[in-house]
């Protein structure tokens, strides 16, 4: 299993499950629910696929309010909870105006909040509350924030927890302001431990930074050491602690928040090798070539994760008609530029505007990347004609050196084949050549 596979097996462990409805705990020690987390949570799962536990989270949320309507732990609602409880829900067609006045209403005609925290916590987390609200409605209510935050004196929050800075700077890039979430990020000098005077590392901290360097699309390098530094402190269930070794922020606790953040910068982090990554352009061996020829279906061919197009361009007298999708980047341009019917697409197999049915789908290396091996076999086929071929080929990891992998990579022979066989009637599985290996499904009766 990849880390990304193991801490979503964490959260569905963690989650309390009734007929229509769902929980996430606190952590695997204080197992009662949390609002503000499973409303953050909810867009975390919609981007994993995982549909039907999101609207668990939405019904629950739905359901345990507290008694002023709102959200917050143990019957008092915060600003900041019901903020993100809004942020999930909203990714529904609900009607949530009360839930925006409520936030609205806190906000002061200065830009400041009217709720007040611990002192050890900013209020200006609220930040990430307001950001939330929707441009076209409450433009107003957050020229006001922003108006404040470019008059504010932004060192002031270094001595906060990262944990809690972090939320500031997410904020600010989602209000739309890039050079103050920098300069904060700046403020920084690239020290991530939980407070700038100790040692120790807040795990959520770490997976909230190398989110927030990814959104702003700077200082790459070091979003992605974030992520293998989580990746290498992640515990052998798919958790991980409040903080490492040392450290006073629930050390012995596997926490839920920090499983929502490092999702969030796993899956950037993959988008991020591939928007970058240069696809190979030389002629693709003959063996894999001729396994395809040998298996396909004649008429229409999708080349699911085309890269630079190197297969379209060897198969093209083969089909009378060929499509290919790459997700975004160099790739995606490449070929719109060399071949026609090239789309977009996503991780969870989704092509973008375009309703073909197919004869034939290839997915040549893509799968030893996708996180989400049965939603994308599920798209695949609903694109496939009644009769169609799903022709799938990757590298045999058991051939391949194992130090080529990225972190993401990895494809077990006989768990990818029984999840192939959850899904087609008939799968048959090959050996190409001595590093390459292939299935072949469909449905034919």
């Amino acid at each position: 299993m990849t880390p990304y596979e193991k801490t979503l097996k964490w959260i569905k462990d963690n989650t309390v499950e009734f007929e229509d409805s769902a929980y996430l705990t606190i952590s695997n020690v204080e197992n009662h629910p949390y609002p503000e987390i499973m409303g953050y949570m909810i867009p975390t799962l919609q981007k994993c696929g995982e549909f039907s536990l999101a609207e668990k989270y939405k019904n629950w949320l739905l359901k345990n309010k507290n008694v002023d309507k709102f959200w917050g732990l143990f019957g008092k609602s915060y600003l900041f909870d019901t903020a993100q409880v809004y942020y999930g829900l909203s990714q529904f067609d609900i009607d949530l105006t009360d839930v925006e006045h409520y936030i609205i209403n806190h906000v002061n005609n200065d830009g400041t909040f009217k709720m007040q925290y611990a002192d050890n916590i900013p209020n200006d987390v609220n930040i990430l509350s307001v950001s939330r609200l929707p441009e076209s409605k409450y433009k107003n209510i957050k020229d006001l924030v922003r108006n404040r935050i470019q008059k504010t004196d932004l060192n002031n929050y270094k001595k906060y927890m990262l944990h809690f800075y972090a939320y500031i700077i997410e904020g600010c890039i989602e209000l739309g302001m890039k050079d103050e979430a920098l300069k904060l990020y700046r403020n920084l000098n690239c020290k991530i431990t939980a407070y700038q005077d100790v040692d120790w590392n807040c795990w959520v901290s770490v997976a909230q930074i190398s989110k927030c360097l990814f959104m702003l699309n700077e200082d790459i390098n070091n979003a992605k050491n974030y992520v293998e530094l989580l990746i290498k402190n992640q515990n052998i269930n798919g958790s991980f602690y409040g903080c490492n070794k040392g450290g006073n922020y629930k050390q012995d606790q596997e926490i839920s928040w920090v499983s929502k953040y490092f999702v969030d910068a796993y899956l950037m982090y993959i988008k991020t090798f591939f928007y970058n990554w240069n696809a190979s352009q030389s002629s693709p061996d003959f063996d894999r070539l001729q396994f395809i020829i040998n298996n396909k279906k004649d008429g229409k061919l999708l080349d699911y994760g085309c890269g630079k197009g190197r297969f379209i361009e060897a198969l093209e007298e083969h089909f009378y008609e060929i499509y290919g999708c790459e997700l975004e980047g160099n790739n995606l341009t490449y070929c719109k530029n060399r071949f026609k019917n090239i789309y977009s697409c996503d991780m969870l197999g989704n092509v973008h505007n375009m309703s073909e049915k197919f004869d034939t789908i290839i997915v040549n290396e893509v799968f030893e990347h996708i996180q989400n091996h049965d939603i994308v076999l599920k798209s695949l086929k609903q694109m496939l004609t009644d009769d169609g071929i799903l022709i799938i080929l990757d590298k045999d990891f058991n051939s391949f050196d194992s130090t080529i992998k990225q972190p993401f990579e990895d494809l077990s022979i006989s768990s990818f084949t029984y999840k192939i066989k959850q899904i087609f009637s008939n799968v048959t599985f090959h050996k190409i050549n001595n590093n390459f290996i292939g299935w072949v499904a469909n449905d034919r009766k």
